[in-house]
């Protein structure tokens, strides 16, 4: 039998190589690593967020920083929330900066706007005061207006509520534009004055439709020509009215896609305050015609001597509820009242009525009764009623105010 060989080898290692190759770590008596989960990281992370820092890199702001990155949603809808209310209460500062800046308006240092001064001496020199100046009060209608913005009634007479002074003093104060019910309205309004005195200069005169003074002024052909020059000069302010309000029409329009808010609130009250110019003037238009017709219709109203009649009618005279409800029915059919529904109308009068067991009863009474029941423009129309029927009275007292 062949003898074999066997070959016997072995490798050996040194200190440093045998620890590459041979485990010598005691593995059975170490514990495996519990193996990492959500829930264990959370209860982890619970028990050291206090000890964790706020800022570094590893801080409360470095983990946030690092979700951030990971989610990538875009802005916090929080913060786009901010910033919308931050834009809105800039915005709304803008807005009462504004207002204020509008209310800083000019004054005088002894006489607050919207008092009445009267010259002691001319007494027919009537003046409102307005942005630290004084304005000629060029009529009776708007002196009455004023006299009870003042705390008077319409009937109160003028020095009782206006500070009267020596011309030394009165003639000191700046000279405003005249105001008459053409711009009226435009008092204390956004139009500037270069408009207001276009307006003033087209339509000075309001002459007085209360006959029985009128007669001591003028002849029956001066005072004809009176009332139709009056009309003409109305329609004059009517035209450049209407011409101001387009023209402020047409730049909001150019205004539509352009971002200025406020310019476009300008204008709009710009366009308010001009309508509600144009509305007055068209009143009185349309009272100066009323009284111009009447008069060419029926000449023989001129010639009513005031001797002649039983009686002189003041401004508060008494007045019956069947004459105000027929001037009512009158003065509606004739377009002269806001209302398009009479009804109303004449339900108003009825309550007013009802708050007194007088009939007849003075003038300012029914008033007081009707401002007590109505509102609006139905207690302006009613207001109107009394009015006309006053101005009637005065006209021709055996009308018994009939219109």
């Amino acid at each position: 039998m062949e003898k074999q060989v066997i070959e016997i080898s072995k490798n050996i290692y040194n200190s440093q190589q045998y620890k590459q190759v041979i485990d010598v770590s005691f593995s059975e008596l170490k514990q495996d690593k519990e193996p990492l989960s959500l829930d264990k990281f959370f209860s982890d992370f619970n028990d050291i967020i206090l000890d964790i820092p706020t800022e570094g890199n590893q801080s409360i702001r470095s983990i946030f920083n690092k979700v951030d990155s990971i989610l990538n949603t875009g802005p916090d809808p929080k913060d786009i929330e901010i910033d919308n209310l931050l834009s809105q209460i800039e915005e709304l500062q803008q807005k009462v900066d504004a207002l204020q800046s509008s209310n800083d308006e000019e004054t005088h240092p002894q006489f607050d706007n919207g008092k009445l001064l009267l010259n002691a001496t001319e007494t027919s020199k009537k003046y409102v005061m307005e942005r630290g100046k004084k304005r000629q009060i060029m009529d009776g209608d708007t002196q009455k207006v004023l006299i009870q913005l003042n705390g008077g009634r319409a009937d109160t007479p003028f020095q009782e509520v206006a500070i009267q002074l020596p011309p030394s003093i009165i003639n000191g104060v700046t000279d405003g534009i005249p105001i008459n019910d053409s711009n009226f309205n435009l008092s204390e309004s956004t139009i500037d004055e270069d408009i207001q005195k276009e307006i003033w200069n087209k339509d000075w005169s309001d002459p007085s439709l209360n006959l029985n003074w009128v007669r001591t002024q003028y002849s029956y052909d001066e005072y004809l020509e009176t009332l139709s020059r009056d009309l003409e000069e109305k329609a004059a302010v009517i035209e450049y009215v209407e011409d101001q309000i387009n023209l402020r029409r047409n730049n909001l329009s150019q205004l539509k896609f352009v971002d200025d808010d406020q310019r476009k609130e300008e204008l709009r009250n710009e366009i308010s305050d001009l309508n509600s110019t144009l509305e007055s003037v068209e009143t009185r238009e349309s009272e100066v015609s009323t009284a111009l017709r009447r008069l060419l219709n029926n000449p023989s109203l001129w010639d009513e001597a005031v001797s002649e009649q039983t009686q002189v009618i003041g401004d508060n005279p008494e007045i019956s509820g069947t004459v105000l409800g027929n001037n009512l029915k009158y003065l509606f059919d004739e377009g002269f009242l806001e209302k398009n529904d009479i009804d109303p109308l004449r339900k108003g009068l009825k309550q007013a009525a009802e708050q007194r067991n007088e009939d007849p009863r003075k003038a300012q009474r029914w008033i007081e009764d009707i401002e007590k029941k109505n509102s609006g423009k139905k207690e302006r129309d009613l207001i109107l009623v009394v009015e006309k029927t006053v101005d009637r009275l005065q006209e021709n007292p055996n009308s018994k105010g009939r219109i």
